[in-house]
């Protein structure tokens, strides 16, 4: 969860290579080990404008999910700073820092202080509470009478396993951060669980991954509309003819926006524990899907303000009470406009899980799934489908009285599918984009295949079993489809 980006405003984000030394006006150190307490604690008192300076103290961010940003609490502090900074010691509750070993030595004659630590640093370690008071003090902390409280917990050797350790640190934050509760997306940020989804992502940018993230662009997505998405298209928990033809519609999605990502969490956290064999993560098959999820969400909001419509399907009233809205600017470049709807985001979630049908999967056991892909291109599928949608959808909305709270919470909107299937429950066409989520040699990999116009170019064949759950292969060899 490191960052490095110059968009931060706090100096120091990822644990320094090198041990750091502090110089320290006073030091306590309390062995709670006698009182059954897990570590030792230090209290140290150090001059503001050490962190301040030119070459200011070096306070990693690694442990704090949340990264702090200028706000009324800065301020606050700030003022005190400037005008009363005497005063800051007494009316700061200070920084709790992460380390692995904490370290004293004498403190050079020139330097006025009592002594120096010295802290050792591990992975994920670092401040873990106090983020706003590290950024006011390296922004206003330059008066030499200024004096803040450092809590130092030192973990030693908390748990052989890394991710025990992540784990440990991440609920060390949390219970430090109970003023301001943390957010579940920061916490599962911290512990990596949105590693692939990142690692996939063309532009990491356009999602805003945690509080504070440094990293991601003013209207950049948050986080659990974007597992929202992604998770409208998972045929575990919601319907599709082929591959799960009892499952339900994704209306839950629309009107929950913690609750399935709090369930994925949790699961998250039960696959960790077991040591997170990567065959086993929890929606792994979706993963190759992150852009698209971007771009049919893009696809949508531009489509709904610009697409050519006759002027009566705009004049109906979902279109005029419900889904035309103030523009937003396109995170993606590839329409004839920049900008689309700002829809809600229970629209979004609505049409991103109407294309769920045309999902292909190489076998119905998603567990073991290997390649998932589209049956249609989800553009041609807009271009011939949605005005029959939206006719349908506006026959909804007037069934709910014309108002958008008791639509959106109807079943019947979210089951106008974009890709309709035959009577047959077997696969009766072939894809034209296919996804590896794995490769040959059992690595998620992020390989996008399409079929080939000339079969004499094709690079790939993919065989098709009809029963879905038979698995399909992709070998390397001249066939219909192939790598871009």
């Amino acid at each position: 969860m490191s960052s490095t980006d110059d968009n931060s405003p706090i100096d120091a984000i990822t644990a320094p290579e090198d041990d750091v030394i502090i110089p320290y006006l006073a030091h306590e150190k309390a062995d709670f080990s006698k009182y059954g307490g897990k570590y030792d604690i230090h209290h140290f008192y150090i001059r503001c404008s050490d962190i301040a300076t030119e070459n200011p103290i070096q306070f990693p961010l690694d442990a704090n999910p949340r990264h702090p940003r200028e706000n009324t609490q800065v301020a606050a502090m700030r003022d005190t700073l400037q005008e009363n900074p005497k005063d800051f010691v007494n009316r700061n509750n200070g920084i709790v820092v992460l380390v692995s070993e904490v370290n004293k030595e004498s403190a050079p004659e020139s330097e006025p202080a009592e002594g120096q630590a010295v802290f050792e640093y591990g992975e994920g370690e670092g401040v873990c509470n106090g983020g706003h008071t590290l950024l006011a003090i390296q922004e206003y902390g330059e008066d030499p009478t200024a004096v803040v409280h450092i809590e130092v917990i030192e973990l030693g050797d908390v748990e052989a396993k890394s991710t025990s350790r992540r784990k440990e640190i991440s609920d060390i934050a949390d219970a430090r951060n109970n003023n301001n509760q943390l957010q579940e997306r920061s916490e599962a940020n911290f512990l990596g669980y949105y590693d692939q989804y990142k690692d996939h992502l063309k532009e990491k940018t356009v999602v805003d991954w945690h509080e504070g993230d440094p990293n991601a662009i003013g209207d950049a997505l948050n986080a659990y509309q974007f597992f929202r998405l992604l998770k409208s298209l998972d045929i575990d928990d919601f319907g599709h003819p082929i591959y799960d033809d009892r499952g339900k519609n994704h209306q839950s999605l629309a009107t929950s926006v913690s609750a399935v990502h709090r369930r994925w969490k949790e699961s998250m956290d039960e696959w960790k524990q077991d040591d997170g064999d990567a065959k086993n993560r929890p929606l792994r098959h979706l993963t190759p899907l992150a852009n698209d999820v971007i771009y049919i969400r893009e696809m949508v909001s531009h489509n709904l303000m610009h697409f050519d419509y006759d002027a009566g399907l705009r004049r109906k009233g979902v279109f005029q009470k419900y889904f035309k809205s103030n523009p937003r600017r396109l995170f993606v470049n590839e329409f004839d406009h920049s900008e689309g709807y700002n829809l809600p985001n229970p629209v979004e979630v609505l049409f991103t899980g109407l294309f769920r049908t045309n999902l292909y999967l190489s076998e119905s056991d998603t567990d073991s799934a290997e390649l998932i892909g589209w049956f249609r291109d989800p553009r041609e599928l807009w271009a011939n489908r949605s005005a029959a949608i939206l006719n349908e959808m506006n026959g909804d909305f007037k069934d709910n009285d014309k108002d958008p709270k008791d639509f959106i919470r109807a079943s019947a909107p979210f089951t106008h599918d974009f890709y309709l299937h035959g009577m047959s429950n077997k696969v009766e066409e072939s894809p034209e984009v296919v996804y590896e989520v794995y490769n040959g040699g059992g690595e998620e990999t992020s390989n996008r295949y399409v079929r080939a116009h000339d079969q004499n170019e094709a690079t790939h064949e993919l065989i098709i079993k009809k029963a879905p759950e038979e698995p399909d292969r992709l070998v390397e060899k001249e066939g219909s489809i192939g790598l871009c």
